[in-house]
């Protein structure tokens, strides 16, 4: 069953350019790794000005997998001083999608 990541946040003035840019970069190595299905950058047009990215896995241990790799872990690092709110204003949800 297919596995999914959202995550979004709310860049601080100034900062959005650079968090879309390392959530880009996350997205180009998340095509590397085994399981990845397909990735989206998101800019929601609800005027929040929020940023994120939607990441489809085959599996909930591949999405682990790929979370846990250091490079990711460097570039998420480097996301929350840019977060307004930091690590606590930035909403991940991840769920098993069944196809209707």
């Amino acid at each position: 069953m297919p596995y999914v990541r959202i995550a979004l946040m709310q860049p601080k003035a100034g900062s959005a350019d650079r968090v879309r840019e390392l959530q880009a970069e996350l997205l180009r190595y998340d095509r590397t790794l085994p399981g990845f299905l397909g990735g989206y950058l998101l800019d929601p047009t609800d005027g929040s000005g929020r940023i994120g990215r939607l990441v489809l896995w085959e599996s909930r241990s591949d999405a682990d997998g790929a979370a846990q790799q250091q490079h990711t872990l460097t570039l998420r690092s480097a996301l929350t001083p840019l977060i307004a709110g930091g690590a606590t204003r930035h909403v991940e949800v991840a769920a098993e999608a069944t196809r209707i």
